[in-house]
């Protein structure tokens, strides 16, 4: 977050409207990251299954195949580990994967939330607390933009 705030302000530093901007990046709280998860719940209608059969998420569903128009479908074979960003339905609030692929952290040391694809369904509630303690192939952010203050010219 340190990184992104330097790199935007230095960005936004070369444009002439953007003068005495005071905007930071940092990691979510849980209250907040729940918030906006909150929007997410739809993935979980229908055990993480769209109409047409396909995972809504990017995680371990309960159970390995179904029958789709009289044809087996394996649910888990969506991504093998983490899939690309638009794979999945954006929620109410735009954001992709809120729920699944990976667990993101908040604000809180070794503290991360929404699980991810190696996690079973059943494992992700938005109120579930997640725990890592070093870095790993299931574990991401998701930065905050604070804006304090921006002068426009």
């Amino acid at each position: 977050c340190k990184w992104r705030t330097a790199r935007v302000k230095m960005l936004l530093s070369v444009k002439k409207d953007f003068e005495n901007q005071d905007i930071t990046y940092r990691l979510p709280t849980r209250t907040e990251w729940e918030s906006l998860a909150s929007s997410s719940l739809n993935v979980f209608n229908n055990n993480g299954i769209d109409e047409k059969g396909k995972p809504k998420l990017n995680c371990i569903i309960a159970f390995d195949t179904i029958t789709v128009k009289g044809k087996p479908k394996n649910l888990n074979s969506n991504a093998d580990v983490t899939a690309p960003v638009n794979s999945y339905t954006k929620n109410n609030f735009g954001l992709y994967n809120m729920i699944g692929n990976v667990s993101e952290m908040t604000n809180e040391k070794n503290i991360c939330k929404g699980g991810a694809w190696n996690n079973r369904l059943e494992q992700m509630r938005i109120g579930k607390d997640l725990n890592y303690t070093k870095p790993s192939a299931t574990v991401g952010f998701r930065c905050v933009c604070v804006i304090k203050k921006i002068n426009f010219k």
